[in-house]
Protein backbone atom coordinates (compact mmCIF):
# COMPACT_ATOMS: atom_id res chain seq x y z
CA UNK A 1 0.00 0.00 0.00
CA UNK A 2 2.86 2.28 1.21
CA UNK A 3 4.90 1.13 -1.86
CA UNK A 4 2.01 2.56 -4.48
CA UNK A 5 1.48 5.45 -2.34
CA UNK A 6 4.90 6.12 -2.58
CA UNK A 7 4.97 5.50 -6.74
CA UNK A 8 1.81 8.08 -7.01
CA UNK A 9 3.64 10.86 -5.03
CA UNK A 10 6.89 10.25 -7.73
CA UNK A 11 4.86 10.53 -10.69
CA UNK A 12 3.29 13.37 -9.95
CA UNK A 13 6.40 14.94 -9.02
CA UNK A 14 7.94 13.77 -12.19
CA UNK A 15 4.79 14.81 -13.89
CA UNK A 16 4.78 18.27 -12.42
CA UNK A 17 8.89 18.73 -13.26
CA UNK A 18 7.96 17.76 -16.69
CA UNK A 19 5.32 20.30 -16.53
CA UNK A 20 6.94 23.12 -15.15
CA UNK A 21 10.81 22.59 -16.65
CA UNK A 22 9.07 23.87 -20.65
CA UNK A 23 6.91 26.72 -18.86
CA UNK A 24 9.93 27.96 -16.61
CA UNK A 25 12.01 28.07 -19.79
CA UNK A 26 9.95 30.05 -21.28
CA UNK A 27 9.58 32.20 -18.34
CA UNK A 28 13.32 32.88 -18.51
CA UNK A 29 13.67 33.09 -22.67
CA UNK A 30 11.24 36.03 -23.01
CA UNK A 31 12.03 37.51 -19.56
CA UNK A 32 11.62 40.73 -19.28
CA UNK A 33 8.30 40.80 -20.82
CA UNK A 34 6.79 43.72 -18.87
CA UNK A 35 7.94 46.57 -16.70
CA UNK A 36 10.80 46.20 -14.55
CA UNK A 37 10.62 48.01 -11.24
CA UNK A 38 13.85 48.73 -9.10
CA UNK A 39 13.19 49.87 -5.77
CA UNK A 40 16.04 52.25 -4.04
CA UNK A 41 14.92 53.00 -0.01
CA UNK A 42 16.39 56.03 0.47
CA UNK A 43 15.16 59.58 -0.91
CA UNK A 44 15.41 60.74 -5.07
CA UNK A 45 18.88 62.76 -5.70
CA UNK A 46 21.58 60.96 -3.73
CA UNK A 47 24.17 58.26 -4.93
CA UNK A 48 22.10 55.41 -4.96
CA UNK A 49 19.20 57.15 -6.71
CA UNK A 50 21.03 58.68 -9.41
CA UNK A 51 23.84 55.37 -10.26
CA UNK A 52 20.57 53.49 -10.86
CA UNK A 53 18.77 55.25 -12.77
CA UNK A 54 21.79 55.32 -15.15
CA UNK A 55 21.72 52.05 -15.30
CA UNK A 56 18.09 51.56 -15.87
CA UNK A 57 17.80 53.83 -18.54
CA UNK A 58 20.45 51.34 -20.37
CA UNK A 59 18.75 48.43 -19.33
CA UNK A 60 15.13 49.81 -20.35
CA UNK A 61 16.99 50.41 -23.97
CA UNK A 62 18.56 46.97 -24.48
CA UNK A 63 15.39 45.10 -22.94
CA UNK A 64 12.89 47.35 -25.44
CA UNK A 65 10.62 47.51 -21.88
CA UNK A 66 10.11 50.06 -19.36
CA UNK A 67 12.61 49.97 -16.62
CA UNK A 68 11.28 52.39 -13.65
CA UNK A 69 12.62 53.64 -10.55
CA UNK A 70 11.07 53.82 -7.35
CA UNK A 71 12.25 55.69 -4.12
CA UNK A 72 10.69 53.96 -0.91
CA UNK A 73 12.54 55.70 1.65
CA UNK A 74 12.53 55.19 5.64
CA UNK A 75 13.71 53.18 8.64
CA UNK A 76 17.61 53.02 7.23
CA UNK A 77 16.21 51.32 4.03
CA UNK A 78 13.91 48.76 5.74
CA UNK A 79 10.49 50.42 4.16
CA UNK A 80 11.81 49.54 0.63
CA UNK A 81 13.13 46.12 1.64
CA UNK A 82 10.55 44.56 2.91
CA UNK A 83 8.04 45.82 -0.17
CA UNK A 84 10.89 43.98 -2.16
CA UNK A 85 11.33 41.27 0.16
CA UNK A 86 7.50 40.20 0.05
CA UNK A 87 7.38 40.41 -3.72
CA UNK A 88 6.81 37.93 -6.61
CA UNK A 89 10.50 36.63 -7.17
CA UNK A 90 10.27 36.84 -10.68
CA UNK A 91 12.82 39.09 -11.53
CA UNK A 92 10.27 42.04 -12.20
CA UNK A 93 10.87 43.55 -8.68
CA UNK A 94 14.79 44.29 -7.84
CA UNK A 95 16.06 46.56 -4.77
CA UNK A 96 19.48 48.50 -5.34
CA UNK A 97 20.91 49.70 -2.37
CA UNK A 98 23.45 50.72 0.28
CA UNK A 99 24.87 48.48 2.64
CA UNK A 100 22.30 48.94 5.33
CA UNK A 101 19.19 46.43 3.89
CA UNK A 102 22.14 43.67 2.78
CA UNK A 103 24.56 44.03 5.69
CA UNK A 104 24.13 45.94 8.32
CA UNK A 105 20.18 46.12 9.64
CA UNK A 106 20.40 42.98 10.46
CA UNK A 107 22.59 43.34 13.20
CA UNK A 108 21.24 46.77 14.00
CA UNK A 109 17.61 46.10 14.46
CA UNK A 110 15.95 43.98 16.79
CA UNK A 111 12.78 43.55 14.65
CA UNK A 112 12.68 42.86 10.87
CA UNK A 113 10.66 42.37 8.19
CA UNK A 114 12.87 40.62 6.26
CA UNK A 115 16.10 38.61 6.21
CA UNK A 116 18.97 39.73 4.80
CA UNK A 117 20.83 36.51 4.56
CA UNK A 118 17.93 35.45 2.32
CA UNK A 119 18.22 37.85 -0.30
CA UNK A 120 18.48 36.14 -3.65
CA UNK A 121 22.37 38.32 -4.82
CA UNK A 122 21.92 40.24 -8.35
CA UNK A 123 25.24 42.43 -8.31
CA UNK A 124 27.57 44.91 -6.78
CA UNK A 125 26.72 47.87 -8.79
CA UNK A 126 28.65 50.48 -7.39
CA UNK A 127 31.19 51.62 -5.13
CA UNK A 128 32.73 54.67 -3.92
CA UNK A 129 36.15 55.26 -1.57
CA UNK A 130 34.79 57.16 1.15
CA UNK A 131 37.04 60.04 2.90
CA UNK A 132 38.05 61.13 5.93
CA UNK A 133 37.01 64.68 5.97
CA UNK A 134 37.89 67.69 8.63
CA UNK A 135 37.00 70.85 10.02
CA UNK A 136 39.22 73.71 8.36
CA UNK A 137 40.86 75.04 11.61
CA UNK A 138 41.54 71.39 12.77
CA UNK A 139 45.05 71.18 13.95
CA UNK A 140 46.09 67.93 12.46
CA UNK A 141 46.46 67.55 8.73
CA UNK A 142 47.12 63.69 8.53
CA UNK A 143 45.58 60.48 10.05
CA UNK A 144 48.59 59.99 12.76
CA UNK A 145 48.48 64.07 13.54
CA UNK A 146 44.70 63.64 14.70
CA UNK A 147 45.15 60.05 16.64
CA UNK A 148 48.16 62.28 18.85
CA UNK A 149 45.73 65.22 19.26
CA UNK A 150 43.20 62.86 20.40
CA UNK A 151 45.06 61.12 22.63
CA UNK A 152 46.16 64.25 24.12
CA UNK A 153 42.62 65.53 24.39
CA UNK A 154 40.29 62.54 25.30
CA UNK A 155 36.53 64.09 25.05
CA UNK A 156 37.77 67.44 23.30
CA UNK A 157 36.96 66.14 19.72
CA UNK A 158 33.47 65.31 17.87
CA UNK A 159 33.31 63.34 14.60
CA UNK A 160 29.46 63.41 12.31
CA UNK A 161 28.23 60.47 10.51
CA UNK A 162 25.22 60.43 8.27
CA UNK A 163 22.88 58.82 10.83
CA UNK A 164 22.87 56.40 13.44
CA UNK A 165 23.90 52.96 11.98
CA UNK A 166 24.34 54.28 8.60
CA UNK A 167 27.86 53.21 7.04
CA UNK A 168 29.42 56.40 7.84
CA UNK A 169 29.40 55.83 11.44
CA UNK A 170 30.08 51.85 11.29
CA UNK A 171 32.92 52.78 9.31
CA UNK A 172 34.14 55.46 12.23
CA UNK A 173 33.45 52.89 14.69
CA UNK A 174 35.82 50.90 13.11
CA UNK A 175 38.81 53.41 12.45
CA UNK A 176 38.53 54.64 15.77
CA UNK A 177 38.64 51.32 16.91
CA UNK A 178 41.70 50.57 15.17
CA UNK A 179 43.31 53.75 15.94
CA UNK A 180 42.30 53.18 19.97
CA UNK A 181 40.87 56.48 20.73
CA UNK A 182 37.33 58.00 21.54
CA UNK A 183 35.68 60.79 19.82
CA UNK A 184 31.63 62.47 20.44
CA UNK A 185 29.59 60.90 18.23
CA UNK A 186 27.30 63.91 16.40
CA UNK A 187 24.79 62.21 14.32
CA UNK A 188 23.00 64.24 11.52
CA UNK A 189 20.31 63.03 9.28
CA UNK A 190 22.06 62.65 5.97
CA UNK A 191 25.29 63.98 4.35
CA UNK A 192 24.01 67.10 3.01
CA UNK A 193 23.81 68.43 7.11
CA UNK A 194 26.76 66.74 8.09
CA UNK A 195 28.94 68.36 5.39
CA UNK A 196 27.28 71.46 6.61
CA UNK A 197 28.41 71.01 10.04
CA UNK A 198 31.28 70.55 9.22
CA UNK A 199 32.14 73.50 6.78
CA UNK A 200 30.49 75.69 9.89
CA UNK A 201 33.52 74.11 12.51
CA UNK A 202 30.32 72.53 14.12
CA UNK A 203 32.00 68.81 14.20
CA UNK A 204 35.67 67.93 13.84
CA UNK A 205 35.98 65.14 11.52
CA UNK A 206 33.46 62.81 9.43
CA UNK A 207 33.71 60.21 6.66
CA UNK A 208 31.63 60.52 3.56
CA UNK A 209 31.62 60.13 -0.09
CA UNK A 210 33.72 62.19 -2.28
CA UNK A 211 31.75 63.89 -4.47
CA UNK A 212 30.67 67.34 -2.81
CA UNK A 213 34.49 66.96 -0.48
CA UNK A 214 36.77 67.24 -3.54
CA UNK A 215 35.89 70.43 -4.57
CA UNK A 216 35.33 71.97 -0.79
CA UNK A 217 39.11 70.83 -0.43
CA UNK A 218 39.87 72.38 -3.52
CA UNK A 219 39.13 75.48 -2.08
CA UNK A 220 40.06 75.90 1.24
CA UNK A 221 36.64 75.16 2.89
CA UNK A 222 37.72 71.80 4.52
CA UNK A 223 40.48 69.67 4.81
CA UNK A 224 41.30 65.94 3.84
CA UNK A 225 43.46 63.35 6.29
CA UNK A 226 42.74 60.39 4.07
CA UNK A 227 41.16 58.39 1.31
CA UNK A 228 39.60 55.40 1.91
CA UNK A 229 40.80 53.55 -1.38
CA UNK A 230 44.14 51.18 -1.27
CA UNK A 231 45.98 53.71 -3.97
CA UNK A 232 46.00 57.45 -3.75
CA UNK A 233 42.64 59.32 -5.92
CA UNK A 234 43.25 60.26 -9.20
CA UNK A 235 41.57 63.27 -8.45
CA UNK A 236 42.84 64.21 -4.74
CA UNK A 237 46.78 63.08 -5.73
CA UNK A 238 48.49 64.75 -2.81
CA UNK A 239 46.30 62.77 -0.25
CA UNK A 240 47.23 59.83 1.42
CA UNK A 241 45.35 56.64 1.29
CA UNK A 242 44.46 54.70 4.49
CA UNK A 243 46.65 51.82 3.81
CA UNK A 244 49.51 55.21 3.27
CA UNK A 245 48.49 55.96 7.20
CA UNK A 246 49.15 52.74 8.53
CA UNK A 247 45.51 51.49 8.16
CA UNK A 248 45.62 49.02 5.29
CA UNK A 249 42.65 47.12 7.18
CA UNK A 250 40.30 49.97 6.39
CA UNK A 251 39.17 50.78 3.16
CA UNK A 252 36.19 52.01 3.29
CA UNK A 253 34.05 51.99 0.14
CA UNK A 254 30.22 52.82 0.16
CA UNK A 255 29.14 50.31 -2.37
CA UNK A 256 25.69 49.68 -3.87
CA UNK A 257 24.24 46.39 -4.48
CA UNK A 258 21.43 44.98 -6.84
CA UNK A 259 19.02 41.96 -4.75
CA UNK A 260 15.70 40.42 -5.76
CA UNK A 261 13.42 38.50 -3.80
CA UNK A 262 14.21 35.38 -2.20
CA UNK A 263 14.02 32.52 -4.23
CA UNK A 264 14.01 34.03 -7.46
CA UNK A 265 15.51 31.62 -10.27
CA UNK A 266 19.40 31.91 -10.56
CA UNK A 267 18.95 32.38 -14.44
CA UNK A 268 17.32 35.51 -14.15
CA UNK A 269 19.78 36.71 -11.38
CA UNK A 270 22.18 36.03 -13.91
CA UNK A 271 20.63 38.12 -17.16
CA UNK A 272 20.05 40.74 -15.03
CA UNK A 273 23.68 40.56 -13.49
CA UNK A 274 25.22 40.46 -17.30
CA UNK A 275 22.88 43.00 -18.43
CA UNK A 276 23.87 45.52 -15.72
CA UNK A 277 26.98 44.61 -16.55
CA UNK A 278 27.08 45.70 -19.81
CA UNK A 279 25.25 48.93 -19.07
CA UNK A 280 27.82 49.92 -16.66
CA UNK A 281 30.68 49.55 -19.17
CA UNK A 282 29.06 52.12 -21.85
CA UNK A 283 31.44 54.90 -22.25
CA UNK A 284 28.70 57.44 -21.09
CA UNK A 285 27.80 55.36 -17.82
CA UNK A 286 31.55 55.32 -16.92
CA UNK A 287 32.55 59.19 -17.57
CA UNK A 288 29.42 59.65 -15.32
CA UNK A 289 30.35 57.26 -12.54
CA UNK A 290 33.84 59.21 -13.14
CA UNK A 291 32.62 62.61 -12.35
CA UNK A 292 31.04 61.24 -9.20
CA UNK A 293 34.11 59.48 -8.30
CA UNK A 294 32.82 56.16 -8.26
CA UNK A 295 33.41 52.72 -10.50
CA UNK A 296 31.33 50.31 -11.62
CA UNK A 297 31.58 46.88 -10.56
CA UNK A 298 29.36 44.75 -12.15
CA UNK A 299 29.78 41.15 -10.39
CA UNK A 300 28.17 38.33 -10.75
CA UNK A 301 25.67 37.11 -8.42
CA UNK A 302 27.97 34.08 -6.65
CA UNK A 303 30.52 37.24 -6.71
CA UNK A 304 28.08 39.25 -5.20
CA UNK A 305 26.50 37.03 -2.56
CA UNK A 306 29.96 36.17 -1.05
CA UNK A 307 30.80 40.10 -0.58
CA UNK A 308 27.29 40.17 0.82
CA UNK A 309 27.79 37.79 3.65
CA UNK A 310 31.43 39.03 4.15
CA UNK A 311 30.35 42.67 4.56
CA UNK A 312 27.23 41.38 7.27
CA UNK A 313 30.23 39.77 9.26
CA UNK A 314 31.98 42.14 9.43
CA UNK A 315 29.64 45.30 10.02
CA UNK A 316 27.89 42.43 12.49
CA UNK A 317 31.22 42.46 14.71
CA UNK A 318 31.24 46.26 14.37
CA UNK A 319 28.02 46.50 15.38
CA UNK A 320 28.55 43.92 18.74
CA UNK A 321 32.10 45.57 19.73
CA UNK A 322 31.04 49.44 19.47
CA UNK A 323 27.44 48.98 20.72
CA UNK A 324 25.84 50.59 18.23
CA UNK A 325 21.85 50.65 18.52
CA UNK A 326 18.88 52.08 16.88
CA UNK A 327 15.36 52.74 18.18
CA UNK A 328 13.30 50.19 16.55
Amino acid sequence: MRSNIAKAGLCTLAIGCLVAGPVLAQQLSGYPEKLVRIIVPFPPGGGPDVFTRLVAEKLAAKWKQPVIVENRPGAGGNVGAAQVATAKPDGYTLLSTPPGPIAINGSLFKHLSYDPAKWSAVTILTRQPMVLGGRKGLPANTVHELIALAKANPGKFTYGTLGNGSISHLTMALFLSKAGVQLINVPYQGSSPATTALIGEQIDIVFDNPIAYVGLFRSGRIKILAAGSSARLPVLPDIPSFSESGFPELQPYAWLGVVAPPGTPTAITERISKAMAEALGQPDVQKRLSDAVAEGVGSTPSEAAAFFAQERAKWHEVIRSAHVTVVN
